[in-house]
């Protein structure tokens, strides 16, 4: 796969955990509440990660979740010029 990034453009990688983390109804977090988390979420890497953390403690009810839980994210950066 292969994207043209821009600056300020976040990447957020996840494991299944995220997605298949449970609400206490047994619902499923999923790819389209993740996808509706992250275009609110802020852009800044360590901020998009808490924000995301607390939208999952949020959806399961602070239970815990029965997989593991991994976010990376990342941000690119526009190239400083000088001279």
């Amino acid at each position: 796969m292969e994207a043209n990034l821009e600056a300020g453009d976040l990447i957020v990688a996840y494991s299944d955990g995220v997605v298949e983390a449970q609400s206490p109804e047994g619902d499923f977090f999923g790819e389209d509440r993740l996808t509706q988390a992250l275009a609110g979420s802020p852009t800044d890497p360590h901020e998009a990660v808490s924000y995301l953390l607390a939208e999952l403690e949020s959806f399961t009810g602070g239970h815990t979740p029965y997989d593991d839980v991994t976010l990376l994210a990342a941000s690119w950066a526009s190239e400083s010029r000088s001279g």
